[in-house]
């Protein structure tokens, strides 16, 4: 279920600022009422108090023609939420750093990065949102937070190098499809009772 679902306000031309430096690309903006990105390097870090924006087809983040080059997302102490479909097809992106600060992530958030090979959800994290990691083909390493409550409709689907996962004992409900074509997934221990 998604939790304190954030509206996107109306881009104004001016939050989002760009300049080419050679073959170095900067960008940088808002991404939430207190939030704001800058992306250098293939690092798109964001930071900031609060919740970041929702994002869909029709209303893209403003790094979006940057994401065949984000290979890295930092997300520092103090962003609470990450927004729908934020990170959706950054297809290159290999390293993702969460807050302990995060309580919630909209869906879609990371579906089809499909270089990201291990996560790490922070214990903030009590609800994993739907289609959260879905398609993210090269993830092999899931570390879930112990207070996970559920993992809704999608959230894995089609992680086919997931091998093992580790579900906390907290764990009180995982809905339809959560896991379906993770067709290498073998092993699947549940720390409760």
């Amino acid at each position: 279920m998604e939790k304190n679902k954030i509206i996107r306000k109306p881009v104004e031309s001016k939050e989002l600022q760009h300049q080419h430096k050679g073959s170095e690309i900067k960008a940088s903006g808002s991404c939430g009422d207190d939030l704001t990105f800058a992306f250098e390097s293939g690092v798109l870090s964001i930071s900031g108090q609060g919740p970041m924006y929702d994002y869909s087809s029709s209303e893209s983040p403003l790094w979006e023609s940057y994401k065949n080059s984000i290979n890295k997302v930092i997300i520092y102490e103090g962003v609470t939420r990450i927004g729908t479909e934020a990170f959706m097809k950054c297809i290159n992106l290999l390293n993702v750093t969460l807050p302990i600060s995060l309580e919630s992530t909209g869906g879609y958030a990371f579906s089809t990065c499909v270089s990201l090979k291990e996560i790490v959800i922070p214990e903030g994290i009590t609800d994993l949102s739907q289609h959260l990691f879905e398609f993210c083909s090269s993830l092999e390493s899931i570390q879930m937070p112990k207070a996970l409550n559920g993992i809704v409709y999608y959230t894995f689907a089609n992680c086919i190098s997931l091998k093992s996962i580790v579900l906390p004992e907290n764990l009180t409900y995982i809905q339809a499809y959560a896991f379906i074509n993770c067709s290498n997934l073998e092993k699947v221990t549940y720390l409760g009772t």
